[in-house]
């Protein structure tokens, strides 16, 4: 009611862009314990760490705090998260940067939370006029210098308009060896197989992120796709695709969505040379937002039926048929539209062919890739690159396509129509996408095996701060548990998922009423029949 017409007002005068070279930083936090190392070593790594300025949207908990789901399937109470904004601006990295006014933050509880796509859409309206925008997560590791080079690959990128992103490395790697490798690039898209993910495209197939070059190239490399996890441009992004406020819940689909607005905006999207930033892939049995929101509604999976209503607006922006307008059930999910959607720079249908996207057969044409593979420009780009980018050799492509991509459609090459319009039919080889093995729980045991704790690249004056802040909070927390204690035994809440035992550190609750167990029981076995339905 309230966030349209702000957002419509806020657009019409946004600041003015400062031509300083300053870089705003975006970082989206949900619960996350590498939030201050995130900060810390941005602004240790820095060249100009002056001239960063961060937006922080932090999206914590307070209060009676539950844990992400552990590997027996149960949760437990846990301590109030630490308050990144507040830790870093009281150590000594970060109380200059905040006393100047560069650190700016929203903070949101997390039962307020709407996901990642929304907190990034929060955190660009704390940009303030900063030369550069630069978008990452709040678990990420630096190479020094990070920000001159990620400014001075995306001046070499040949384009008016250039955007520089792609998949770090996982943080384990030391970012510091990476200035002469070639970084990997996105090229390979495919089709979600999950039913409550609707076909959306995803990027993080097997080959979607590789290390496509054996050797070193200065000059950034053409892809289709831009990452959520770091991406850089010139501010004027955000004024001329702005951050759509209608997508709540959104997790899968914002890559792809944001991809394509941005191409049709006339913006070309590169790789990084080399990787100046590593990521934290795995944050296993942590808190994670579809998990509060399940809670929050007391009903599994609400999160998913929540986020299929704004998937429906990022579909229809792609041309999937059942989500045009006519079979389009709840018609508001499209208002607004014509403020947040394609540009008109470029065609949609134009962008759907050179990233080999088929959202009307939900097939993903490799040869159309074959370009982002090979590391030379799409093929209708316009435009002499020949000096910058030398037309590699045939056979290469052959072997990368061979290597990297698999054909499960046993030879056959089914024909389709050129989805950019040409009047022939093309015959091409399509990566046909496999139907879902029910293996949920071979694969559940899988990813809990043997859990590995995956640390942020935090230096000793991070860990002394860390160890200073608990050690001030050690005479809280004793009094929270006698607090929890109390509440535990007055309110009856607070039992695990599955046996309603509490945790060690919680007194047992009285049994339930054998009448109440046989009601939970029948509502779950209904539960269950209508899930199956």
């Amino acid at each position: 009611t309230y966030l349209y017409p702000w957002d419509r007002e806020y657009l019409a005068r946004m600041p003015k862009r400062r031509d300083d070279d300053s870089i705003f930083l975006s970082v989206a936090s949900y619960r996350d314990e590498n939030c201050v190392a995130t900060l810390t070593n941005a602004y240790k790594k820095a060249k100009q760490p002056n001239l960063l300025n961060v937006g922080l949207v932090q999206q914590n908990c307070n209060k009676h705090c539950i844990s992400g789901v552990q590997k027996d399937g149960t949760t437990k109470k846990i301590r109030p998260d630490p308050d990144c904004h507040k830790i870093f601006c009281a150590s000594e990295t970060g109380k200059p940067h905040c006393d100047a006014g560069r650190v700016r933050a929203l903070h949101i509880e997390e039962a307020e939370s709407l996901g990642p796509y929304a907190a990034r859409y929060f955190a660009s309206k704390l940009w303030s006029g900063e030369s550069w925008f630069l978008q990452i997560d709040s678990h990420m590791t630096f190479a020094t210098h990070w920000d001159e080079s990620s400014i001075r690959m995306l001046h070499r990128a040949p384009s008016a308009k250039p955007i520089l992103s792609h998949y770090p490395p996982d943080a384990e790697e030391n970012i510091e060896n990476q200035k002469n490798v070639a970084a990997p690039r996105i090229c390979i898209p495919n089709f979600s197989v999950e039913f409550i993910e609707g076909s959306i495209i995803r990027l993080d197939s097997d080959g979607a992120a590789q290390e496509f070059d054996g050797v070193f190239h200065e000059i950034p490399r053409f892809v289709p796709f831009v990452a959520a996890g770091y991406y850089v441009a010139h501010s004027g992004i955000l004024k001329d695709a702005p951050y759509d406020p209608f997508l709540p819940y959104v997790f899968m689909g914002e890559e792809i969505i944001m991809s394509a607005r941005y191409w049709t905006h006339g913006y070309d999207i590169f790789a990084p040379s080399y990787s100046v930033v590593g990521h934290i892939y795995e944050r296993k049995f942590k808190p994670k937002f579809w998990e509060t929101i399940d809670r929050l509604f007391q009903v599994d999976g609400i999160n998913d039926d929540l986020g299929w209503i704004p998937l429906e607006r990022i579909k229809h922006q792609l041309q999937y048929i059942e989500s045009s307008r006519d079979f389009i059930q709840t018609k508001s999910v499209l208002y607004g539209l014509e403020h947040y959607t394609m540009g008109t720079q470029r065609s949609i249908w134009d962008y759907l062919e050179l990233s080999g996207i088929d959202p009307i057969h939900k097939v993903v044409k490799k040869d159309n890739v074959g370009w982002c593979v090979l590391g030379v420009p799409p093929p209708f780009m316009g435009g002499n690159f020949t000096d910058l980018y030398p037309e590699g050799d045939p056979q290469q492509l052959e072997i990368l396509k061979s290597n990297i991509i698999t054909d499960d459609h046993d030879g056959e090459e089914p024909g389709f129509e050129d989805i950019g319009g040409a009047e022939e039919e093309v015959q091409e080889e399509v990566i046909a996408i496999d139907q879902p093995e029910d293996e949920v729980k071979g694969e559940e045991v899988e990813f809990f095996e043997e859990a590995d704790v995956i640390k942020g690249e935090a230096d000793s004056g991070v860990e002394e701060l860390l160890e200073e802040v608990t050690a001030a909070e050690e005479e809280e927390q004793i009094n929270m548990e006698e607090e929890v204690e109390e509440d535990a035994e007055s309110e009856g809440e607070f039992k695990d998922d599955d046996d309603g035992d509490m945790e060690e550190e919680v007194e047992e609750e009285e049994e339930e009423d054998p009448e109440e167990e046989e009601e939970d029981s029948e509502e779950e076995e209904e539960t269950d029949d209508a899930e199956e339905m």
